[in-house]
C-alpha cells in the first residue's frame, strides 16, 4: 500500500510519457456516489504525455445506475456520455493538437477525475539556432521620435545591432519601442526587455553557437513555408531611469534563456522647473525726504535713491510640463512658465512674481516686484507738498510694502555653478 501511494505521488508531480493509444477509466459506487477507481496509465490531477496519434477513451461503470449522468470531456467539449441504459461509452480523440484536459464529471458538473493529455516535449521539431539567426532580413522600417506621444523607436536585427534610431535623446518618461527583425520561427521564443544594469556605451553581446531550439507545434507544418522568412516584431518598454538605458534580446533555447545581443542609449532626466540666478531691475527704490523753503514755509519733497532698483536675484520657474532642458522647446508650453524670486541683496525686503520665457539655460522674466521701501509714515497723515515745521531729520518715515513692475535676466544655476567652478580652478593655477 505504501509503495502504491509513493508511486501515485510521483506520477502526480512528474509528467509521464505514455505510448498506449487506448485508455479505460473505471467507475464504481462508493459511499452512495460514483467514484473513479481505476484509470490505468493516466495521471490523476497531473499531466499524461501521450503520442500525437489517435487515442480511444472508454468510460466503464459497474452498472447503468452508476453511469447515469456521467460524461467525459476533452478540451472543454463533450467527448462521450452513456445513455440511461448504458454501462459505458467510448470515443476516440483523433486530433490531440497541443493537448487539453480530459475530465470525467457527474450530472452537476463536478469533476470526478482530471488529467491533462499533452504531447511530449520530444515531439516538438528541433532546429539549430545559428541558421535561424543568419536568416537575411530586408529591413524596411525606420526609427523615429514622436514628441507628442513620448515615443522613441529603434529598429534592430536579432543580435541587437541598431539599424535605425530615434534621432534624438530618449527622455525618462518615453516609451521605447523596439522593432526587431528576425526569422519568423523565432517569434514565440524571443524576449526583449529593459535591463537595469548600466553597460559601456556601444557594447554588443552575441551568443547562439551550438544551441538548439524546440519550435512550437503550430509551426511544425510550416517549416518549409517559413524557411528563410523574416518578420518585424514590436516590443514596447518603459520606465528607463536617467543615465544609460540598456535593452537586451534573449531567446529561449533548449539549454535555457540565452542572450543574443543588446544595445544602449542615453536617457535624459526631465525637470519640473529651473532655479536660476541673475539680475532684476524694478521700479521701486527707497525715497529720501527733504524740506524746500517757500516763503515762510518749509514743504516736504522727496528724491529717489537711484532710478528704480537693481538686484542680484534668485528665481524658481515651474514648468507647465516636465522638460528635457537639452532639447529645444516644443511649443509655448515649453517656453512660457510662471516664476517667483527673491532679492539676494535684501531677501526679506524684495520679492518677484511673473512670467518667464525659457531658452535652454537662459530665463527672461517680467512681472510684479514687491518691495519694502522707505516712504512717509502713514500714521503722520503727511504727504509730499505738505508744510512741516520740524527739521528734515524729524520727517516721519517708515518701511512700507509697495509693488511695481520689474524685468530680469537669469541663468540656470547649474551653469552658474559650473562656470564658477571652472573659473576657480583656472584662478588656482
Amino acid at each position: 500500500m505504501l509503495k502504491m501511494l509513493c508511486r501515485l505521488t510521483v506520477l502526480a508531480i512528474f509528467a509521464v510519457p505514455v505510448l498506449a493509444q487506448d485508455f479505460t477509466i473505471k467507475v464504481e459506487q462508493k459511499d452512495g456516489a460514483p467514484a473513479v477507481t481505476d484509470f490505468g496509465a493516466l495521471v490523476k490531477d497531473g499531466t499524461t504525455n501521450v503520442s500525437t496519434g489517435a487515442h480511444q477513451i472508454t468510460l466503464k461503470c459497474t452498472d447503468a445506475a452508476t453511469c447515469s449522468g456521467l460524461s467525459v470531456t476533452f478540451g472543454g467539449k463533450e467527448l462521450c456520455k452513456p445513455t440511461a441504459t448504458d454501462t459505458s461509452c467510448t470515443k476516440a480523440i483523433t486530433n490531440l493538437g497541443s493537448g487539453g484536459d480530459l475530465i470525467v464529471q457527474n450530472a452537476t458538473g463536478k469533476a470526478l477525475f482530471t488529467t491533462t493529455l499533452a504531447p511530449p516535449a520530444g515531439d516538438k521539431p528541433k532546429s539549430e539556432l545559428m541558421p535561424l539567426l543568419r536568416t537575411p532580413c530586408d529591413i524596411d522600417k525606420i526609427g523615429g521620435y514622436d514628441r507628442q506621444k513620448n515615443l522613441a523607436t529603434f529598429v534592430t536585427d536579432v543580435l541587437g545591432n541598431v539599424r535605425s534610431g530615434p534621432g534624438e535623446a530618449v527622455d525618462e518618461n518615453d516609451t521605447v519601442r523596439v522593432i526587431l527583425y528576425a526569422d519568423t520561427r523565432l517569434q514565440p521564443l524571443l524576449h526583449v526587455f529593459r535591463k537595469s544594469a548600466i553597460r559601456t556605451s556601444g557594447t554588443i553581446n552575441l551568443a547562439g553557437a551550438g544551441l538548439t531550439v524546440s519550435l512550437p507545434k503550430n509551426v511544425e507544418h510550416t517549416l518549409e513555408r517559413t524557411e528563410g522568412k523574416c518578420t518585424p516584431m514590436t516590443f514596447d518598454l518603459n520606465s528607463f531611469a536617467p543615465g544609460t538605458g540598456v535593452v537586451e534580446i534573449d531567446v529561449q533555447t533548449d539549454q535555457g534563456a540565452q542572450t543574443l545581443g543588446s544595445f544602449d542609449f542615453d536617457v535624459h532626466k526631465l525637470y519640473n522647473g529651473i532655479i536660476s540666478a541673475g539680475f532684476a531691475n524694478g521700479d521701486l527704490s527707497d525715497r529720501t525726504f527733504k524740506l524746500l523753503t517757500q516763503g515762510d514755509k518749509k514743504l516736504i519733497y522727496s528724491t529717489e535713491e537711484g532710478k528704480g532698483s537693481s538686484n542680484y536675484a534668485l528665481f524658481l520657474t515651474g514648468f507647465l510640463r516636465p522638460r528635457d532642458l537639452e532639447k529645444s522647446a516644443n511649443g509655448l508650453k515649453d517656453v512660457i512658465a510662471p516664476t517667483i524670486g527673491m532679492s539676494l541683496n535684501k531677501p526679506s525686503e524684495r520679492a518677484f512674481a511673473g512670467l518667464s520665457l525659457n531658452w535652454r539655460i537662459i530665463v527672461i522674466t517680467v512681472g510684479e516686484e514687491f518691495a519694502k521701501v522707505n516712504r512717509l509714515s502713514t500714521s503722520s497723515a503727511l504727504k509730499e507738498g505738505d508744510a512741516f515745521t520740524g527739521a528734515e531729520a524729524d520727517i516721519p518715515t517708515s518701511k512700507q510694502w509697495k509693488h511695481g513692475r520689474f524685468y530680469a535676466v537669469s541663468v540656470d544655476l547649474r551653469a552658474v555653478t559650473q562656470f564658477l567652478s571652472a573659473f576657480g580652478s583656472t584662478a588656482a593655477k
